[in-house]
């Protein structure tokens, strides 16, 4: 948490505050494994809303919380839970920026909690909502591709088809209906790219 106050303070973009992400595939810091685990994270949280308004804060508290406490499996996300049932705007704010950290297919994974959070964070405004949408939908639609050149890439193939099935499950009237149209649409533009490569290719 020093390290990243340090970073905040002196608008050092190359030096990192954490191991996250494929950074820190080997280097866990293994707090899930602590007897102390729920009051560290209570006190992480709490703390990550201490700076709201300063982006390279809040982008490496999103960092270090996923170093820390992934996997987003389901012991997370019923704290995540607890915490959103009672969440002012602020913790709104700082799930939001949690949640972009959010591995590939949790918002298939996880679709019942995806809903519920995105029906609370309506309530606090259009704005909330967005950011909330957009978080989610970065955590899953952006991230390196591997395939055969020329050729739909096997991760759009299936976020299209998850994608499609969530929103034959989903209210039309749900808030979490635009974050899973945004990925299919997204899945289909990417496929639709793959398909004009290729014909790029063989001119």
């Amino acid at each position: 948490m020093d390290r990243v106050n340090y970073a905040a303070d002196t608008e050092k973009w190359e030096f990192r505050p954490s191991t996250y992400g494929a950074h820190g595939e080997d280097v866990r810091y293994k707090f899930r494994e602590s007897p102390d685990f729920g009051a560290i994270l209570t006190k992480v949280s709490n703390w990550m809303k201490s700076r709201p308004d300063d982006y390279m804060f809040n982008a490496c508290a999103a960092d270090l919380f996923e170093t820390m406490f992934a996997p987003f499996d389901n012991s997370l996300v019923a704290w995540l839970q607890d915490w959103i049932d009672q969440a002012t705007v602020e913790d709104i704010h700082a799930v939001s920026r949690i949640l972009s950290k959010s591995s590939h297919g949790f918002v298939f994974d996880q679709c019942p909690f995806v809903e519920s959070f995105l029906a609370r964070v309506q309530q606090f405004g259009k704005k909330e909502l967005d950011d909330a949408i957009s978080a989610l939908w970065s955590a899953e639609a952006l991230g390196l591709r591997s395939g055969i050149p020329g050729q739909p890439f096997p991760q759009d193939l299936k976020m299209k088809d998850q994608a499609k099935k969530a929103l034959k499950e989903i209210p039309r009237f749900s808030p979490a209906y635009r974050l899973y149209e945004a990925i299919q649409k997204t899945a289909e533009e990417n496929i639709r790219q793959s398909f004009r490569d290729a014909e790029a290719l063989e001119d």
